[in-house]
Order: structure tokens, then sequence, then C-alpha cells
């Protein structure tokens, strides 16, 4: 995992965002994965300090930000942040490392 601001981070998705996410992410210095085992993750959560969870409809775009009706919601809950946890750590094992596109 990386280190921002002395935490970690990384990513995984399937790779469908349209423009090139994985690039950019990896050029900050993100490890990117790609979930091998579903073909579509429609999945959007952040985790944050061990205790937030931020899930919801909302792409973190500037269109879904400026056209679309979405929804996001925050929620401030150490058991559920674990559980999400978990979760994310279950589809990081059978996630494989992003190294650009035709590699």
């Amino acid at each position: 995992m990386s280190q921002m601001r002395g935490e970690e981070s990384g990513t995984t998705h399937n790779g469908f965002s349209g423009k090139n996410v994985e690039k950019e992410l990896t050029n900050l210095g993100i490890p990117v994965k790609r979930d091998a085992q579903y073909a579509i993750v429609h999945s959007k959560i952040v985790i944050l300090d061990g205790e937030t969870v931020i899930t919801g409809s909302f792409n973190f775009t500037k269109r879904a930000e400026e056209n679309n009706a979405e929804n996001l919601l925050v929620i401030h809950d150490r058991k559920l942040a674990e559980r999400y946890t978990k979760n994310w750590q279950d589809h990081e094992r059978h996630s494989e490392v992003y190294r650009g596109r035709g590699r």
C-alpha cells in the first residue's frame, strides 16, 4: 500500500471507468489492482481512518458531480468500517496489479 499523509491507500476496480484512471492513480503513487474475479465491480466505497465509510451511487467524476442525480452516504461507524475493510481485502486477494495497458 502507498502512504498518503501517513495513511495506507490503494484501489481495486474492474477497469471500465471510461478514462485512464488507472494511469492517473498509478502516477500519483497509489497502487491499482483490477478485480480479476468479476466482470463488473459496481461498488463505490471509500474507507477513511478505520471508522468512516463513504458509499453510494456517486461516481467520483466531474460529470457525476455536475450532471447526475447521485447519492452519497458518509457513515461514522468503526464496526461497519471494519466489515467494509474486510470485504475490500477479500476482493484485493483475487485482484491483479495494474501495470499499464498492454502489459
